[in-house]
């Protein structure tokens, strides 16, 4: 779930750099940079909270049913 917030910030981070019609600072593209900031604001969003589901899953203590149903395998 992380790449996923990662990817859309990385779009709109370059629908930010290209809302500049030209070379001149004066004429922006709102529309554009709206999009952009939402892009930035939902992918940040997606990011942390996958971030956290990987957290949580990371220090989820295993069940004793897990435990018993879980073989060992070994080498002969």
């Amino acid at each position: 779930m992380t790449t996923n917030g990662l990817f859309l910030m990385a779009i709109g981070f370059a629908m930010i750099m290209m809302s500049p019609a030209n070379h001149d600072i004066n004429q922006i593209r709102l529309g554009i940079m709206t999009l952009g900031f939402v892009f930035v604001a939902l992918g940040f969003y997606f990011y942390r909270r996958g971030r956290k589901n990987d957290k949580a899953q990371k220090n989820k203590k295993p069940t004793d049913d897990s435990i018993e149903t879980t073989k060992k395998v070994t080498k002969k």
